[in-house]
Formats: C-alpha cells, sequence, structure tokens
C-alpha cells in the first residue's frame, strides 16, 4: 500500500487566537514544522505548504486552516481536525490544554497536520485479516500508533510528531513502520506506549468501532473521548 498523492498541494493558514503563543514563536516554530513535513513526511504520504496569517489579514477561499485556541471546546481534546461549512480541512490546537497536560503543542500541531494530510475527511480506512481469520477494519490515523511525545523527533530545534508508514497499515510489510525511529513498533498494527487506533470488526461478526489501546505494561489510555478518531465513530454510528 502507498500513500494518497495528490499533484496538488494545499496551503494550510496557520492562525493563532490565543495570547499564550506569542507571533515570533509560531514564525520560529513554522520553517522547522514545514522542513519535518516536506523532508521527512511527505515523500511516504503528501505534503502542503505553511504559512502564518498574520491577525487581519484574508484566508484564501481555497485554503486549509489550522488555529491555536486556548481551551478546547471538546472536551478533554488538546487538537483535532473536521471540516467547515464549505467542506474544507480545519485544524484546532488547544494551547492552554497542551500546556495542562504537559505535552507539546509543537507535537500536537504536526500530528493534525499529518493525519489531516492523510485523511483530510476523516473517511478513509485499512482492512486486514489477521491470523484468526477475523476481518479489522482500521481508521487511516497515520500519528497515533506512535503518538507519545517520546517518539517525537527534534528538527531544526522543534519537537515534530511521530508516524507511521504505509508499511504499518500492510499486513506483509517490512520495516522500518514509522518516520522516525520508535523501537516499540516491530511490525503491522503495532502500537508503541502511549499509543492508540481505531478499529472494528468487520467478519465474522460486524461490530461497532472501538478504541484499541496499546498493551505495552505501564501505557496510558490517553485518547479523549472526542478524539478526532472517535468523531469518525460517531459520524459513522449515526449514518448507520
Amino acid at each position: 500500500m502507498e500513500g494518497d498523492k495528490d499533484m496538488t498541494i494545499p496551503t494550510i493558514a496557520v492562525v493563532s487566537y490565543t495570547g499564550l503563543l506569542p507571533i515570533n514563536l509560531i514564525n520560529l516554530w513554522l520553517p522547522a514544522a514545514q522542513v519535518a513535513l516536506s523532508r521527512d513526511f511527505a515523500p511516504h504520504w503528501s505534503d502542503a505548504k505553511l504559512r502564518f496569517a498574520a491577525p487581519g489579514t484574508a484566508i484564501e477561499p481555497d485554503e486549509w486552516v489550522l488555529g491555536f485556541f486556548d481551551h478546547s471546546d471538546q472536551a478533554g481534546a488538546l487538537g483535532y481536525h473536521t471540516t467547515t461549512a464549505a467542506g474544507l480541512p480545519i485544524m484546532k490546537i488547544f494551547t492552554a490544554d497542551c500546556l495542562a497536560d504537559k505535552q507539546n503543542w509543537n507535537v500536537t500541531s504536526l500530528h493534525e497536520i499529518y493525519e489531516t494530510l492523510a485523511d483530510p475527511y476523516i473517511d478513509q480506512t485499512v482492512r486486514m485479516t489477521d491470523a484468526a481469520g477475523v476481518v479489522w477494519e482500521y481508521a487511516r490515523e497515520v500519528c497515533d500508533a506512535p503518538e507519545d511525545d517520546h517518539f517525537a523527533r527534534r528538527v531544526n530545534g522543534h519537537l515534530a510528531s511521530n508516524f507511521v508508514l504505509p508499511s504499518w497499515f500492510d499486513p506483509a510489510g517490512v520495516a522500518p513502520f514509522t518516520g522516525y525511529p520508535c523501537p516499540e513498533i516491530t511490525a503491522p498494527f503495532m502500537l508503541a506506549s502511549g499509543g492508540y487506533i481505531g478499529r472494528r470488526e468487520i467478519a465474522p461478526t460486524p461490530s461497532e468501532w472501538q478504541q484499541e489501546y496499546s498493551r505495552i505494561a505501564g501505557s496510558r489510555q490517553n485518547k479523549a473521548e472526542t478524539s478526532r478518531t472517535l468523531r469518525r465513530f460517531a459520524r459513522d454510528l449515526a449514518a448507520s
């Protein structure tokens, strides 16, 4: 399996609605985020152009948006992405909540950017059959398995989210499985400590979406109930 590639590269306008991140700090982070995105993530999935939209400047009609806010509008979510009324992806990062939860806002931001690029409309899934013959459908969430900040990589002085490669979604895939080294992931569909993934059984007994957490001892179940993955679940349940 290979990442879906599109010749059109979207522009993501970065907008700040918080006083916790000085504009100069965002402008220092953006070039590093662009390097991590274009150099490390894009060869496996897809690319985008990041730009800072200063307060009062216009957002172009076809631009995607990443917004920095203070507190979440979805209980417990440090960041998520959805779509606007016009059908364009929008990413929300909740800076005060990231700081309170001791999570790096750099990592949360690229986590959402990467997952948006890999699945802009939250409708992509991958099926696999396990050794027992059970058919599973997995959400194409590319940052959840190595989600913990411990597996991030410093790029030009700023932490960048780790992510899985297309080989992680391939039952016959071979290493490497992540963009940056993650020794806890040694096989497809494997979760590192702090990791998780949404999946549901297709056959022989169809089931609803559920969250699968890492089984590594001491791993924390840290995915909020209003997370992007569970927003996918809620949408599919409503449509059933």
